[in-house]
Formats: C-alpha cells, sequence, structure tokens
C-alpha cells in the first residue's frame, strides 16, 4: 500500500437503506465511517455523526481541521 503524507488521511464511508416494516414509512439511510490507517469507526444515522467523526479523529492527531 501506498504510504501518503502526514497531512493525508483516508476513510471510507459506507451508505445503505435501513429495511423498513411499514411500506408507508420513510426509509431510513445508514452508514459506516472508518479511519483506513487506525481501523477506527463508527455507525452513523445522519450526514452531521460523518463530520463530527472526521474532526474528532483530526483534533484526536493534534490536527487543527480548520
Amino acid at each position: 500500500m501506498a504510504h501518503f503524507h502526514l497531512d493525508n488521511h483516508v476513510f471510507i464511508l459506507r451508505i445503505w437503506r435501513e429495511p423498513r416494516e411499514n411500506q408507508a414509512a420513510w426509509q431510513s439511510w445508514r452508514g459506516k465511517i472508518e479511519h483506513v490507517d487506525t481501523g477506527q469507526e463508527r455507525y452513523v444515522a445522519d450526514l452531521q455523526e460523518v463530520n463530527r467523526f472526521i474532526l474528532e479523529f483530526l483534533k484526536s492527531q493534534d490536527l487543527d481541521p480548520g
């Protein structure tokens, strides 16, 4: 695997629709985000959780997300 510069981080985001029991109900989107190098991951229910995961990760690495 190629090594990236320390300021580069790779995340994988998977999203899917949750099956619904009631056909009239809205389908819920769910997801999982993972930092490739460390394996840290989180299941998410909305895009704000994706943003929080990335920001928390960067801060834990003493990086300023700007």
